[in-house]
């Protein structure tokens, strides 16, 4: 598995493949307004690739002037889903950062905020894709980002060790400023003015650390779960060996069969015509 940067045409169609399926009306921007970042030079896509096939894909954002990044979209296509790609994708990200924007400090991931959650299966949604992340070695921070409408927790993943970032407030402390920075490279002044809030959580995110610890165990069941499959795909590759074998046997086994038979009428014919012959004689 790789990952490599991707072209105007493909991330317009992967845009309108699989964005516009993986995401929600409320959080997917234009496409305009990607296209125009990669234009402008502050963004940019990722493609994750298995065996030469589009595997997953990712969008981010750089604020040069604050050494930090946003990872604006991140999904695994659907039929590679469960099956530890995310993790391996978020790992190549990181790869990516150190060997070609060596200058970047972290990455920022907004998530949607657990405790906004409409019902039951949205809140289990929120807490897997958060257990996720802290699971990929992410930081909860105390930020709360609120965009056009959606209400996201902010995570930070440190390419560097630096002390004291995890937590901060808009315009208070180093992570809140750059990412305030980034929004406003983004956004066009009257949409930042109006449209985005970063403020520090009220809430703790001390819960999580059991949300972490349940999506661990589910991760380690998958496995099980696939490793159990290879096995059994093991098993029937040999049940379906046997069967070959013994398909092999039976057609030999007619083949000599008709052989046989063969032999049986021709020898009754000729001993028919002996018999034949000898009382035409007499």
């Amino acid at each position: 598995m790789d990952c490599r940067k991707l072209t105007e045409v493909e991330i317009i169609q992967i845009y309108h493949n699989y964005m516009e399926q993986d995401f929600p009306s409320s959080e997917l921007k234009p496409l305009s307004h990607i296209l125009r970042s990669m234009e402008a030079g502050f963004g940019f896509s990722l493609g994750i690739f298995d065996g030469g096939e589009l595997a997953g894909y990712a969008v981010f954002i750089i604020c040069e002037e604050t050494n930090c990044a946003l990872l604006d979209y991140f999904a695994i296509l659907a039929d590679r889903r469960g099956k530890g790609t995310g993790h391996s994708a978020f790992s190549l990200f990181k790869t990516y950062f150190k060997e070609h924007l060596a200058g970047v400090e972290g990455l920022y991931i907004e998530s949607e905020r657990v405790s906004a959650a409409e019902n039951e299966k949205q809140r289990l949604i929120r807490e897997r894709r958060i257990a996720f992340y802290l699971s990929c070695g992410c930081e909860m921070t105390t930020l709360r980002a609120v965009l056009f409408g959606v209400d996201y927790s902010v995570l930070y993943e440190p390419f560097e060790e630096q002390p004291g970032k995890a937590v901060a407030g808009r315009g208070n402390q180093p992570l809140g400023e750059a990412l305030d920075a980034l929004y406003q490279k983004m956004f066009k002044p009257e949409h930042y003015a109006r449209f985005v809030s970063l403020t520090e959580a009220e809430e703790s995110n001390e819960k999580l650390g059991d949300t972490v610890k349940l999506f661990d165990a589910m991760l380690e069941s998958s496995e099980q779960v696939i490793g159990e499959t290879e096995k059994l795909k093991g098993e029937l590759s040999g049940i379906v060996e046997i069967k070959e074998r013994l398909r092999a046997a039976m057609l030999q086994v007619e083949t000599i069969s008709g052989v046989s038979e063969q032999g049986v009428t021709e020898i009754s014919a000729s001993t028919e015509a002996q018999v034949t012959g000898a009382s035409r004689t007499f």
